[in-house]
């Protein structure tokens, strides 16, 4: 007879607080890193197998992290790793996971991940270990620092971005050198994400994790740029009602209070954001800049230079900065709700520039923002884990299946505002493996195409990066229209200026206002065609000018062309580009005068118009045989007296409310006029509210009608 071994009375005494613990549900998860930016390494997808003693064996090659059952209160989070077992402990590969193929930050460096998990009857906890790409803790996320860091900044700015560490594995990254980084400084991160409800199987035996959450979108991408991706990034889930646990420990923002960021993801379309927050507060606050300066410091002043600004210690900000101060971006707080279900600790080795963080969180927290643990278990993996990628065996499979549509390099096909074939530079495998998932030109690689090949070919695409010159375009608008740009993003006059990459094939296309007429183009185009195509190769300037279209001309503006103002009053430009008369108090850019219908003495049917008078105030419009001054008219008032010589008064009419009046009389008629006579209007009109030279009266422009048959 075979017996079985009995128990110590000490094994027993260790081993009945575990008694009766029910054993929590297996599970896939997706777990990533970053240093200093979201461009993340890890692994879209690994399995959580719970156990009880005795424990197997951790399987890295197919993802295998066993969760060991511990005692109550075995675990003490402190952000050490002392209490695990490193025999219990899964080491995976992490490879690239971030979907921005080419970003404003450093490229993710691949790094080897140790993973471990335990449980009792009352949480699940994590470690999570990996040496920093950059060797630093990263604890400085945008702060806010006073003057100069080196690029002529003045004032309160966000720390700028601090590029790689030489000699720390970032300082391989392609995008290391040879351009500048732009973005601010931001901080190390951990993302764990856990299904709750997961119809499209993406966290199953033969699903893709998170991969078919993150969406590059590079078909809606600006192609005319070094960054791609920004702006149409996003997160989100595919199906209706699938919804994924997302836990986002930050080093800056969440490490001081001891939470992760507990949000959740719903679906969402296109680069719509599907990342949403739980329910309560989050273990952080903004601290954003009010009149120039942060809105809190601490009580110690701005002496004090700490990286964590808590709550009870806020006050405020007030007093005088000196170049070099320095507050944080965000006030730590204790969060609220839901948000603050993850407990964390972290600790970071400057020596070998390895972070440790452990993580707990309750088996079930009955919020249906949150993935419980208990239930049934998923199917085990049987897939192996892809690991770090041969850019060798990656490149002959691009030259083979991709670079005729995505051409040599992964430089893409540009089209004018979108991408016929994005730029795929940089990109990640599991960019690369959603797209042969959902993308119908690339459904034949399906089944062809297996995990490690799309490692590989993602590792040869890592290792290319085209960095062109940026130029700036900008345009400026004489007279009344607007020019519009292809590609999209200028729009003059308003947006004026945009900056693109060097080589961008560039059309400007020039709409006048209404009454006013394209008369040409200077800069990069000379002609008086409205449409001025061109490509940018250096920081280029064009002028569109317009032109007044009517029955007539203006003469005698009070734009400091002619005679100047009586008062220095000239007008700004602002009515009319500049064709009126002097400023007045109700319109720094004066009164103008113009004209519709025709200058036929016939059709009698032209009508003097004006604006930019004092609303409500008399004008009266004036008819002339000559111009006074040649043209450049004479002092008088508040403005320049423009029209001389046989004066015939026309009609008086009172602005109205926008100071517009417009002529009502026949002034064939009532001006006496002959096909072939050449007169001259102008509106005198009354100013005794705002008068800018005290003279209580002013005048608009001079304009000249050569009359026709």
């Amino acid at each position: 007879m075979t017996l079985a071994p009995r128990l110590s009375a000490t094994a027993v005494a260790l081993l009945a607080p575990l008694a009766g613990a029910q054993t929590p549900a297996d599970t896939y998860f997706s777990l990533a890193v970053s240093e200093d930016s979201h461009n993340h390494v890890g692994a879209a997808k690994l399995f959580l197998d719970f156990q009880q003693a005795p424990f197997g064996v951790p399987d890295a090659a197919l993802g295998v992290v066993i969760s060991t059952e511990v005692a109550p209160g075995a675990r003490t989070l402190d952000g050490d790793a002392a209490e695990w077992d490193p025999a219990l402990l899964t080491t995976v590969a992490g490879v690239v996971q971030s979907n921005y193929p080419l970003s404003e930050y450093l490229d993710g460096v691949p790094t080897a991940l140790t993973v471990g998990s335990s449980w009792d009857a009352t949480y699940v906890y994590f470690l999570v270990q990996w040496e920093d790409a950059g060797h630093t803790a990263s604890t400085r996320a945008s702060k806010w620092i006073f003057g100069d860091q080196g690029g002529g900044e003045v004032g309160w700015n966000s720390l700028r971005n601090v590029g790689a560490t030489p000699g720390a594995p970032n300082a391989g990254a392609i995008n290391a050198s040879g351009h500048v980084l732009a973005g601010n400084e931001s901080e190390d991160r951990v993302f764990l994400m856990f299904p709750i409800v997961d119809a499209e199987g993406n966290y199953t035996p033969s699903g893709l994790g998170c991969a078919m959450y993150c969406h590059a979108n590079l078909d809606e991408d600006f192609p005319w740029q070094n960054y791609t991706g920004d702006g149409v990034v996003a997160m989100g889930a595919n199906l209706a009602g699938d919804r994924a646990d997302i836990w986002h420990w930050k080093a800056t923002r969440t490490a001081p209070s001891g939470y992760a960021d507990d949000k959740w993801l719903d679906v969402a379309v296109g680069s719509a954001n599907g990342r949403k927050n739980d329910a309560g507060s989050a273990a952080y606050v903004s601290n954003p800049l009010a009149g120039g300066a942060p809105t809190w410091m601490h009580t110690l002043g701005l002496s004090w230079l700490g990286d964590a600004l808590f709550d009870v210690d806020a006050v405020p900000y007030s007093g005088s900065a000196l170049p070099g101060d320095e507050l944080p971006s965000s006030v730590s707080q204790a969060p609220a709700g839901s948000r603050g279900d993850v407990r964390t600790a972290a600790s970071y080795d400057p020596l070998s520039g390895r972070w440790t963080l452990e993580l707990r969180r309750l088996r079930d927290t009955g919020n249906a923002d949150d993935h419980s643990f208990e239930g049934a278990s998923a199917a085990p993996p049987v897939n192996a884990l892809a690991l770090y990628g041969d850019p060798l065996a990656g490149q002959a499979l691009y030259a083979a299946d991709c670079a005729v549509c995505h051409f040599a390099g992964g430089v893409g096909l540009p089209d004018l505002d979108y991408w016929p074939f994005p730029r795929v530079q940089r990109a990640s495998g599991s960019l690369i493996a959603q797209a042969i998932a959902t993308i119908p030109i690339m459904a034949p690689l399906i089944g062809q195409y297996g995990a490690q090949d799309i490692e590989d070919v993602a590792a040869y695409l890592q290792t290319q990066a085209t960095f062109l010159p940026t130029r700036t375009l900008d345009v400026a608008v004489v007279g009344s229209g607007t020019v519009f740009s292809s590609p999209v993003g200028l729009v003059a006059p308003g947006a004026d200026q945009v900056s693109w990459i060097d080589g961008t094939p560039v059309t400007l296309t020039a709409v006048g206002a209404v009454g006013w007429a394209f008369a040409g183009w200077s800069g990069p185009c000379s002609d008086a065609t409205p449409v001025c195509s061109f490509t940018l190769g250096a920081d280029t300037t064009a002028v569109a000018t317009f032109v007044l279209v009517g029955p007539g001309d203006v003469f005698c503006a009070g734009d400091g062309s002619g005679t100047a103002c009586p008062c220095g009053n000239d007008n700004d430009g602002s009515v009319r580009g500049g064709l009126a008369g002097c400023a007045n108090g109700a319109s720094p850019g004066g009164a103008a005068l113009y004209a519709s219908g025709s200058a036929s003495a016939t059709a009698a049917d032209l009508v003097l118009l004006a604006e930019g008078v004092p609303a409500g105030q008399p004008g009266l419009f004036l008819q002339g045989d000559g111009q006074v001054a040649g043209g450049a008219g004479q002092v008088f008032g508040d403005g320049l007296r423009c029209t001389g010589t046989n004066v015939v008064r026309l009609q008086v009419v009172f602005a109205d409310g926008a100071g517009a009046l417009a002529t009502s009389v026949d002034l064939v008629a009532k001006g006496g006029i002959a096909a072939g006579a050449t007169k001259h209007y102008q509106l005198w009109y009354r100013d005794p509210a705002t008068s800018l030279c005290g003279n209580r009266h002013s005048l608009s422009n001079g304009y000249t009608v050569v009359w026709q048959p």
